[in-house]
């Protein structure tokens, strides 16, 4: 799956002008200068949900998840893989210091979880 999220990712991002990072473990970072960057968030989602459905089998797919054991050891649904992106727009004047962008970009990340596109701009969410 995190092979499949950089693959996605980096077809998404142009090379003159983005930046794509590898945080860690599941997490990415990518850094567009370019003007249409929530369309290609959008796009993201889009392939990389469809290109996951397709490694879980059929019978998967249709119930719409796995049953599995969770880390205490019990038995649990749990739902296709899918991507969720956090976003924070940054114009000149937002943020005073790298700090403040990067603990909006973590609030922006902790609230995409379980949607499909958060975005933050000056403190608005949107």
């Amino acid at each position: 799956m995190i092979r499949l999220v950089a693959r996605v990712a980096a077809c998404h991002v142009q090379e003159r002008r983005d930046f794509l990072g590898h945080v860690g473990g599941d997490d990415f970072t990518v850094v567009f200068q370019s003007a249409n960057w929530a369309a290609q968030c959008r796009c993201m989602i889009e392939k990389f949900n469809t290109q996951a459905a397709h490694l879980f089998d059929e019978r998967d797919r249709q119930r719409g998840g796995i049953e599995a054991q969770d880390r205490q050891g019990f038995s649990q649904f749990f739902a296709l893989t899918t991507l969720s992106i956090g976003a924070v727009e940054v114009h000149p004047g937002d943020f005073g210091n790298a700090e403040q962008v990067a603990n909006a970009a973590a609030a922006a990340k902790q609230s995409a979880d379980g949607m499909a596109l958060w975005g933050q701009e000056a403190g608005q969410t949107t």
